[in-house]
């Protein structure tokens, strides 16, 4: 590269005989920047104020696609390295269940389970709709039945794509309330609602 410098109108009280820092980019199929510096005039390296680059690909429009997905797990995976915002606020904190999406082929159905100990999960908040009595809820009838399979295509169409996106994210688990809240057992129900701000 060759860099010709001109000062310019607001430049006149700017230096150009002292070290100039420049940062080149190039189109990547990586997530994140991490930046390098080399500095041989200091000891400490310069600030950088960004720490990330927003990918210089093309938009993918398809966000179900397996790019789509990829690119959205680095995101992902990025932030939750290096990002102190996008840790939990309580990460020794568990609900009482949570469903377990199954496997990304789907050979294994999801299934409700009460976690033992933390574990990863993603949540569900959303309107159910009017017509409650199509909406499948887990009650003392059929709990059960949930901690050995709940049948993806019984599901409203929210929560097959909530399972299909923590699936493609390499999210293990989910909590929606309509699910991993027994709708029928009031006191439970009661206990389990007001948790919901933890969750």
């Amino acid at each position: 590269f060759t860099l010709h410098l001109q000062q310019s109108v607001g430049m006149a009280g700017v230096d150009l005989h002292q070290p100039t820092y420049f940062h080149f980019f190039k189109r990547a199929a990586t997530a994140s920047y991490e930046p390098h510096y080399f500095d041989s005039h200091a000891e400490k390296r310069p600030e950088f104020t960004g720490y990330s680059l927003a990918q210089s690909l093309k938009v993918t429009h398809d966000s179900g696609s397996p790019a789509a997905f990829k690119r959205a797990h680095q995101w992902m995976s990025y932030c939750d390295e290096h990002d102190e915002a996008c840790k939990p606020p309580n990460p020794g904190y568990k609900p009482r269940r949570l469903i377990n999406v199954g496997s990304l082929d789907g050979t294994r159905h999801p299934f409700l389970f009460e976690p033992a100990e933390p574990a990863r999960y993603a949540s569900l908040s959303y309107c159910w709709g009017n017509d409650l009595d199509q909406v499948l809820t887990t009650t003392t009838d059929n709990i059960q039945s949930h901690y050995q399979a709940i049948e993806l295509s019984t599901l409203p169409l929210a929560l097959q794509d909530a399972i299909t996106v923590c699936r493609n994210l390499g999210i293990p688990n989910l909590w929606v309330d309509s699910l991993c809240i027994v709708q029928d057992d009031r006191l439970a129900w009661l206990h389990d609602a007001s948790a919901m701000h933890d969750i």
